[in-house]
């Protein structure tokens, strides 16, 4: 009988992880949602609500396979980045990124306000940015930030 729960426990948590796109935490700074593969990232890209909680990678992530158009930068003017995201010093390769719905920053994180606002210990290897010419843009482009409006980085390299 306890073989049985035990299993239906494990197979409650890892629907629980999935279902959040996470593979574990609860986005506080003691126990901060962790990003593990390509898909929990642009989760993360997806979902605004996410924006200001603490996120630590747990391992490299390689955005090859990635569509450049499923990817969101993290952070908007109107929901800007304002959490933690810890790199735990992993890197992010092949990280492309194509726009072309009018926002107005591009980058892994679009837009970080905040003061609290932190990207640390984080590499990006191979990285694009694809942003057509739209004429009378002023918006800020980067590979790593497209705009820093109030925050820190640190230890980050592109």
């Amino acid at each position: 009988m306890n073989h049985v729960k035990r299993t239906a426990l494990l197979i409650i948590t890892a629907l629980a992880s999935i279902s959040y796109g996470f593979s574990g935490g609860d986005g506080s700074p003691e126990n901060p949602y962790q990003i593990a593969e390509p898909n929990q990232l642009i989760y993360m890209s997806q979902n605004p609500g996410y924006w200001d909680k603490h996120i630590i990678l747990t391992a490299d992530i390689n955005m090859a396979e990635i569509s450049g158009v499923q990817f969101n930068a993290i952070g908007s003017e109107t929901y800007p980045f304002s959490g933690v995201f810890e790199g735990d010093y992993h890197h992010i390769h092949n990280f492309n990124y194509e726009n072309y719905t009018g926002i107005e920053t591009f980058g892994l994180f679009g837009w970080i306000e905040g003061a609290n606002a932190e990207v640390r210990n984080l590499s990006l290897i191979d990285a694009n940015i694809n942003v057509p010419n739209s004429g009378s843009w002023q918006g800020g482009i980067g590979i790593l930030i497209g705009r820093l409006e109030q925050g820190e980085i640190s230890q980050c390299h592109v």
